[in-house]
């Protein structure tokens, strides 16, 4: 029985040959269908795992060799050859995964860069939104990059807002409506937050070359803040530069229902190009321009009619009275009426009846000598100023200079607030003969509210074993001025909410104190302060107190700064400085119903 002869060298490696081209021949197959099926996912793999192709076909065998080793060597190989294939598909299924990852990763900077704001309305826009979800550093560094590109881009912002809103609303108006019993602006949430000083006197004041520039002189009052002259000259020359022109219809507005309403409501057909650009109009055209205009064409406007002597007239009125109520009738006139009944003649175990703010006021004004118990005080400067933003031609009317006269020459009355040698009359040439300037600039003591000064300090508590309380104690005093020199000193620890409606001569509590006040120059001199709850026999010193005016960066002469505290012996006028530590100063207060308290016969007292 013969034996198959062994293979020799040369045969064995002309069989791995063959099986090397047939597997890269089987794979390079495999590979196209898979490109077919899936191409990205091919290509990325075939980048990761790439066979190099043969450089030239193999040559064929120079010797046959058997049969049965063969299907040996490719029965195993084969099984070989699908391993690595099911390994490579595998790793094609997963690297485009890691690849669309890595891409990700990449992609995520060239988004955030292309999303970053680029222009300044943009930038307005992204600090608006974080000042409203409360992320104020970035609100605050995207304000200051927006107006450094561009200083007018919160006007331009508004203007984006109004159109933006036009369109919705136009959108809204051309869908059906729906009847929803929510209300749009309740949900809206906005809050102002301030950054820097309403007044700095240093940008308010010009400089002397801005000013011969812009009014041809360079004098003291020409660049004053609070020149009424320089302003209205400002004013007459933006609205020369700047006339009104009344925008156009909104789109969805309501078709006219008459042919003649509707020929007017018909727009132009001619465009601004082809008008002709009417000249520059001069300062003094603009003012005789000037003229109340509707806001909405449909509805009468009965102040336009209206000459401006009666205007003016109307505006002195709201400036000097307050629009208060009118003054109610005395009650002694419900004695002589028929129809009251009157009260019983018997005797009632009632306490004895409180008296009126009005019986309080006149003993005090008894007591302590007072004079110009009747003279009127009252003035409303906001309503005038309200009145003035509405429109350009209520600024330019409000600035008239006999209003402002009128109400110096009710503020600054001696004794009180001027001393009894000055007259408003002179004291206005130092304010270059300008009374809203004066007005504006002359220090007074506000009467129409309360100064408030709020004290704290730390105090130790009892030591109880190892436990050692400290209290934070708050305690507030209270300044009130009134017109004929009463002025009210409260010291107390009840917060401004329950004090300031009833801080009247009414009033009895501890810590409270009445005197009398003048103002010279800047400083406010109180003496004679004393408790009304003592008896006058035992009233022994009285206290004086100086302040000083100061200006905040909420407005002028809002503040007032305590110099000195002082006891004075009423019988030997001897005057003893109290030591007082740096007190926080006060600070002023309106109170709206202080303006109504004549009004009123009977006060309640808590």
């Amino acid at each position: 029985m013969s034996s198959k002869p062994p293979l020799s060298s040369s045969g064995l490696e002309d069989e791995l040959a063959a099986f090397r081209a047939q597997w890269q021949a089987e794979t390079r197959r495999r590979q196209a269908l898979q490109r077919d099926e899936n191409p990205p996912s091919s290509s990325s793999a075939s980048r990761h795992h790439r066979v190099e192709p043969p450089a030239q076909a193999a040559p064929p065998p120079a010797h046959t060799s058997p049969k049965q080793p063969r299907r040996s060597l490719d029965s195993e190989d084969g099984e070989l050859a699908a391993r690595v294939a099911d390994l490579q598909v595998e790793e094609k299924e997963v690297s485009p995964r890691a690849k669309g990852k890595a891409k990700e990763v990449r992609e995520v900077p060239r988004e955030k860069e292309r999303e970053r704001p680029k222009s300044a309305l943009e930038l307005y826009e992204t600090a608006v939104v974080s000042e409203r979800e409360g992320r104020m550093h970035d609100a605050l560094v995207n304000y200051r990059s927006a107006f450094r590109l561009d200083p007018d881009v919160d006007r331009a912002y508004h203007l984006a807002s109004l159109a933006a809103a036009q369109k919705h609303a136009a959108s809204r108006g051309s869908q059906p409506s729906h009847a929803t019993g929510s209300n749009s602006q309740e949900w809206r949430f906005e809050r102002t937050v301030q950054l820097g000083p309403d007044y700095d006197a240093k940008k308010e004041h010009r400089s002397k070359e801005e000013a011969q520039r812009e009014s041809g002189s360079a004098d003291a009052d020409s660049t004053h803040p609070s020149s009424t002259g320089f302003l209205l000259k400002s004013l007459l020359k933006s609205i020369a530069e700047n006339p009104y022109e009344r925008p156009p219809p909104p789109v969805h507005a309501a078709a006219p229902t008459s042919p003649r309403s509707a020929a007017q409501s018909l727009p132009p057909t001619t465009t601004d190009l082809d008008q002709p650009k009417a000249p520059p109009m001069t300062p003094e055209q603009a003012l005789a321009t000037l003229h109340f205009i509707p806001a909405d064409e449909d509805q009468p406007l009965p102040l336009a009619h209206l000459p401006r002597e009666v205007l003016l007239l109307i505006l002195r009125h709201v400036a000097l009275s307050g629009m208060n109520p009118p003054r109610p009738h005395p009650s002694h006139a419900d004695s002589t009426n028929p129809d009251v009944p009157s009260a019983p003649t018997t005797k009632s175990k009632r306490l004895p009846r409180k008296r009126t703010l009005r019986e309080e006021m006149h003993l005090l004004e008894m007591e302590l000598e007072l004079e110009h118990t009747e003279r009127e005080w009252k003035s409303d400067v906001e309503a005038l100023e309200r009145f003035a933003r509405t429109c350009r031609a209520a600024r330019v009317l409000t600035l008239d200079s006999g209003i402002w006269r009128a109400l110096c020459l009710r503020t600054y009355v001696p004794p009180q607030q001027i001393g009894p040698e000055e007259d408003a009359l002179q004291l206005v040439k130092q304010h270059g003969n300008d009374w809203r300037r004066f007005y504006i600039e002359h220090p007074r003591c506000r009467l129409d509210g309360v100064y408030i000064s709020v004290v704290t300090y730390l105090r130790r508590g009892e030591t109880v074993s190892v436990y050692a309380p400290t209290h934070l104690i708050t305690f507030y005093r209270y300044l009130r001025f009134y017109h004929h020199g009463l002025a009210i000193s409260l010291l107390t620890t009840d917060p401004p909410g329950q004090v300031v409606r009833r801080l009247n001569p009414t009033l009895r509590m501890s810590g409270l104190s009445f005197g009398r006040w003048r103002l010279r120059g800047d400083l406010v001199e109180v003496w004679g302060l004393e408790d009304p709850s003592v008896p006058e026999e035992r009233r022994k010193y009285s206290l004086r107190m100086n302040c000083r005016f100061k200006s905040t960066a909420r407005g002028r002469m809002n503040k007032l700064e305590m110099l000195s505290l002082a006891t004075e012996n009423r019988r030997t006028l001897e005057v003893e400085d109290v030591p007082i530590r740096p007190s926080k100063p006060f600070f002023f207060s309106k109170v709206a119903s202080y303006a109504l308290e004549d009004r009123v016969e009977q006060a309640t007292v808590v």
